[in-house]
Order: structure tokens, then sequence, then C-alpha cells
């Protein structure tokens, strides 16, 4: 896939297996008018990347659920809706246990696969 994509240092661009964009409308608060009348006033769109990997080494495993277990992240990504590159702190929304499995009692992990998403804060 022809993309940006890094945690923090860590390029993922080169293992991704799916990927996708998407935008979510938020809303900053609620205006109500004299006559009783509610407004919604619209934040920015915030951006949802979800991605899913290939197979990957126990090193790999352990670097990428090293640095998505931080739970807060510098990610600099691809935005095919506007065709350039943003760099954006955003924290994961997926369940990272269900991606990533317990190999050994000594904490090591491996990647089982499925879609791990990563929304804007």
């Amino acid at each position: 896939m022809d993309v940006t994509f890094k945690i923090g240092t860590l390029d993922l661009h080169s293992i991704l297996s799916t990927y996708n964009v998407r935008y979510e409308t938020t809303y900053q608060k609620v205006i109500t008018t004299l006559d009783n009348v509610e407004h919604p006033f619209p934040a920015p769109f915030r951006p949802i990347v979800t991605f899913s990997l290939f197979p990957l080494t126990d090193l790999q495993s352990k670097s990428v659920y090293d640095a998505l277990s931080e739970n807060i992240a510098s990610v600099t990504f691809t935005d095919p809706h506007a065709g350039q590159d943003r760099a954006l702190t955003m924290r994961v929304t997926s369940d990272l246990d269900s991606a990533f499995g317990l190999k050994s009692i000594d904490g090591n992990r491996y990647y089982k696969g499925g879609e791990i998403e990563l929304r804007a804060k």
C-alpha cells in the first residue's frame, strides 16, 4: 500500500493488510434559542483510522503492541480524502487483547489478527 502510517516512531506502512480512514461528526455544544429550538454546533470532523496487519514476527508483534498499549500516541497517516499526510494525537478504541493474544506467561504477545481502531482526540 502506498500510504504513510506511523505510530510514534514505529513505521507500519509495509505490514498493513487493510487501511481505512473515515470521519466522525462531533458536536461541541447545543445552542438553544429563545423559541426553545436546539441547534447543534458542530466541531471539526474527527478522523478514525482502522487498520489490520499482515502476520508479524515476535519482535514486530511486541513493538506494535507496546506502541499501541500506550493508549495515546502520535500517529502520522495518509488521509486519502485530503490527499496529504496528517500527524495527530490519537487513542486506541479497540480491544487490544482480542487482537494480541498472550503467547507465554512472561508477557510475550503475538498478533492474532483483526482490525485495530484509532480515534483522534
